[in-house]
């Protein structure tokens, strides 16, 4: 469900109830495309993927339903927790992403600060409940002589590695196309870094294509 006219606090819980106050946003329940069947929830098993403290069976991960939904606070230690998966995950491309890509440190008062901020959006995607990824975006008023236009941009966006191909960040993306055309947004940019082929592929088969590619120098 698309949030209203007007804005509410992030911080609230996102229930049916709340959806219908003015400026609340629902819960974020669309599956991405081509999702399986919900199966029993996540428990302890000694199989091949551990997903966010979960080992499952490679037939368990196959059932499992992707969803996404609003940020809470009450989500902070499990959103840092995959924050730094991802800071490694893009220093192991580049070094240089920590200090230019990344989020302001401490980091968790950085997604503290999103989750809360009328001017950003965090979306938390799951595996049958549990936190298994995170999507930071938000809108960016284009040059003057475009009226007033604005662009989407995704700030970050990450799917724990063992929970991926299972439709989590179409999930996300979802709600995210959703919550930006409730803002008349039809515009949309992603970063990515070089050498991340996943990441590319993942927003070209959403209709994403390059217009611009930023070049670095590093002289120290």
């Amino acid at each position: 469900m698309a949030k209203s006219d007007g804005v509410a606090p992030k911080s609230l819980p996102l229930s049916a109830g709340a959806a219908q106050q003015s400026g609340a946003r629902g819960p974020l329940s669309q599956p991405a495309s081509g999702s399986r069947a919900s199966a029993a929830s996540p428990f302890p098993h000694h199989g091949d993927r551990k997903i966010r403290g979960w080992w499952l069976a490679p037939t368990v991960v196959e059932v499992l339903t992707a969803k996404a939904r609003w940020a809470t606070p009450a989500d902070l230690t499990e959103l840092h927790a995959l924050y730094v998966e991802l800071e490694a995950e893009m220093v192991g491309l580049k070094a240089v992403w920590k200090l230019t890509d990344g989020l302001a440190e401490p980091a968790e008062a950085a997604i503290l600060a999103a989750i809360e901020s009328t001017d950003s959006h965090v979306v938390v995607g799951e595996l049958e409940g549990v936190p298994v990824g995170f999507l930071i975006w938000r809108a960016t008023p284009l040059l003057p002589q475009a009226g007033g236009i604005s662009v989407a941009v995704i700030e970050l966006i990450f799917t724990a590695s063992q929970a991926r191909q299972v439709g989590v960040g179409e999930a996300m993306l979802a709600a995210f196309f959703e919550e930006a055309a409730v803002q008349g947004i039809r515009l949309f940019d992603a970063v990515v870094p070089p050498g991340h082929r996943a990441a590319k592929n993942f927003f070209e088969s959403n209709g994403f294509k390059a217009r611009r590619i930023v070049m670095h120098r590093d002289d120290r």
